[in-house]
């Protein structure tokens, strides 16, 4: 996977938490719109090298897919616990 697949799941995360992502929003602008629903910290890596592999055509290196797979397993972990029933 890269950073686009990961960015693209994130934004199936944001629509599931009610935050999709506006057409005119920029994905920095997204991000602080999921301040407080999502951990701000995997949001940010996510976004960042999705940013930087897309706009700036950076090469992701191995250990920065692996802690994006981190991130990644991290953030799916919170929705689980959010949407499990009480």
């Amino acid at each position: 996977t890269d950073p686009r697949e990961f960015y693209h799941g994130l934004l199936a995360m944001a629509e599931r938490v009610g935050q999709p992502r506006r057409e005119w929003e920029t994905p920095k602008e997204h991000q602080r719109q999921l301040i407080g629903l999502l951990p701000a910290d995997p949001v940010a890596r996510i976004v960042d090298w999705f940013q930087s592999s897309h706009y700036g055509h950076a090469d992701l290196p191995p250990q920065e897919l692996e802690s994006l797979s981190r991130d990644w397993r991290a953030l799916g972990d919170f929705l689980r616990e959010r949407e499990a029933p009480p």
